[in-house]
């Protein structure tokens, strides 16, 4: 006598590979880009750039973590300034943290998006972040591209000034990098 698994035993079964797969994490491929903007008083706007992203697997979340010592603004004054201000010597890496079941995951070829709450740590601070995402499949590669809003002063970042001229505290932080499955 044969013994046959019932249609919700055996979906639950295939979730479980599924997710069991996706649990062994995701490495960046390419190079991602990672950005900032910063905006000020008479139209001064700040773009500043980073290079580094590793994404870290811990069970239920996802960890995006970003070195802040390759930041780039431009101008090499104003890159010195602005690692001062991050306290890049003492923390350098900021990271982004999600909780995998807030991530809508495409199924292969198609497109998702949404948003997601996490938990963005800079300075030596966490604080809590909502991230808008989109994402696109295509078999273990993902292309992804999401964006959150910082307020600086809940990390303790002092607000950037130059020559009496102040950066708003509020920092668009924007990313598009490309994912592959492990």
């Amino acid at each position: 006598m044969r013994y046959r698994l019932p249609p919700l035993a055996t979906a639950l079964m295939a979730l479980t590979v599924a997710f069991a797969a996706a649990a062994d994490g995701y490495d960046v491929v390419g190079k991602p880009n990672l950005g900032f903007t910063a905006v000020g008083p008479g139209g001064l706007k700040i773009n500043g750039t980073a290079e580094n992203l590793i994404t870290i697997d811990q069970g239920g979340a996802l960890v995006f973590k970003a070195s802040l010592k390759d930041i780039k603004t431009g101008i090499g004054l104003r890159d010195n300034h602005t690692k001062r201000y991050l306290g890049v010597d003492q923390w350098p890496d900021a990271s982004l943290t999600v909780d995998k079941s807030a991530i809508k995951v495409p199924e292969d070829g198609k497109k998702s998006s949404g948003s997601a709450p996490g938990k963005f740590r800079l300075h030596g601070v966490t604080h809590d972040v909502k991230v808008a995402y989109a994402a696109e499949r295509h078999g273990s590669e993902y292309a992804v591209d999401g964006h959150f809003n910082v307020n600086i002063e809940d990390h303790k970042i002092e607000k950037p000034c130059y020559l009496g001229v102040c950066v708003d505290s509020n920092v668009k932080v924007d990313a598009k990098f490309k994912l592959h499955a492990k």
